[in-house]
């Protein structure tokens, strides 16, 4: 009895070991398995990542892209904006100019007859001398004096004399430009508001005790400054 209690015990040896066996290998799968969808999953999750990264990166170059154009464009409108603030400053300081170089000759050649120092002044001899000179566009001289017969005693009249009469239209006066040694220069138009022109005028008081003229004006027109 004693041989075959110790042949089945023999015999029960090799199966719980082959049985033990199988398990591991079972459970060795099992962590490879898991292993294998880790290693998987982590490479799903990089990839993943990887493609985030690229979209954001493109994100931000495209933000970046549209940054400079942005730039690029608020830049070129404001040396736009400073490039018109010139013209207009520079178009200003030339209408001045030349309005007051116009006047100041005019002023020359008719001021005495304004004063009633050549009252019989011809016209030839007040605007020949300015004919044709650009950009004059009119000339006027206004001499005040008083009519000394005597039925109009001390009633007021205007002699006033143009350098083109056909000129002596209404005008339309607009922006002061500016005021200096008494003459005063605006922006106008003439000829139904089709014309742009620049007006210096400037009135003359009497000289004390003068019996006879009132003053006057001296009124000169001259086309605006165009490029």
């Amino acid at each position: 009895m004693a041989q075959r209690q110790s042949a089945r015990q023999s015999g029960r040896g090799p199966e719980r070991n082959s049985t033990r066996t199988g398990a591991a290998e079972r459970q060795s799968q099992r962590s490879m398995g898991s292993e294998s969808r880790r290693t998987r999953s982590t490479r799903t999750t990089a990839a993943g990542g990887g493609k985030v990264l690229l979209i954001c990166l493109g994100v931000i170059g495209l933000i970046s892209i549209l940054c400079v154009f942005l730039y690029i464009d608020r830049s070129g409108q404001k040396r736009k904006l400073n490039d018109e603030k010139q013209k207009v400053e520079y178009a200003k300081e030339q209408d001045i100019d030349r309005a007051y170089t116009a006047f100041k000759l005019a002023e020359r050649s008719g001021l005495n007859f304004v004063m009633g120092r050549d009252a019989a002044a011809t016209d030839d001899a007040l605007f020949s001398s300015l004919k044709g000179k650009e950009p004059i566009y009119n000339i006027a001289f206004y001499r005040r004096y008083k009519d000394t017969k005597p039925k109009s005693k001390d009633k007021e009249k205007v002699d006033e004399r143009f350098s083109d009469v056909a000129r002596n239209k209404p005008i339309g006066t607009g922006e002061l430009l500016v005021e200096k040694e008494g003459i005063k220069i605006n922006r106008g138009l003439v000829e139904d508001d089709k014309v742009s022109i620049v007006i210096a005028q400037k009135h003359f008081t009497p000289e004390a005790n003068d019996p006879v003229n009132a003053g006057g004006e001296i009124l000169v027109i001259v086309k605006a400054f165009k490029e």
